[in-house]
């Protein structure tokens, strides 16, 4: 992938995103994608389980900011993000995150790692995550 088809996928991406579009965002995925979270002990693999994850995810954050972009030729690019979570007992967190993206050379995501700080907002997102999957 060039810089060009990189810029357009981080387009659509940020797109997806700020509208919380669940579609637009399973459209972006490869059938084997790979989505590593800070709040799951495994890796989700496949596009149906990757997508119910991500639209948990989109519950869960507040408004995302992204706010740098590396390239990561010639088939990554690493979105540097900023949003909030809100803690157990109500108050909102400030996180700090990347989303580390593997896109085929289609533009589909073929792995995405999401890595989050500081660990009180991590413990948070990863809490609301459990409610938001039913899994707490």
């Amino acid at each position: 992938m060039g810089v060009t088809a990189i810029g357009d996928f981080v387009e659509r991406w940020e797109a997806a995103v700020a509208s919380a579009d669940t579609a637009a965002v399973e459209s972006l995925l490869a059938e084997d994608v790979t989505f590593r979270s800070p709040a799951l002990f495994r890796p989700t693999v496949g596009r149906g389980p990757t997508t119910f994850v991500l639209a948990a995810v989109l519950q869960v954050f507040g408004e995302l900011c992204y706010t740098h972009r590396y390239l990561d030729e010639p088939d990554g690019v690493t979105l540097q993000f900023e949003t909030s979570v809100q803690s157990a007992d109500g108050r909102r967190l400030e996180v700090e995150g990347v989303d580390i993206f593997r896109l085929d050379v289609d533009g589909r995501i073929t792995s995405l790692t999401v890595m989050l700080r500081p660990l009180n907002a991590t413990q948070a997102v990863a809490e609301r995550m459990r409610e938001q999957l039913g899994l707490s």
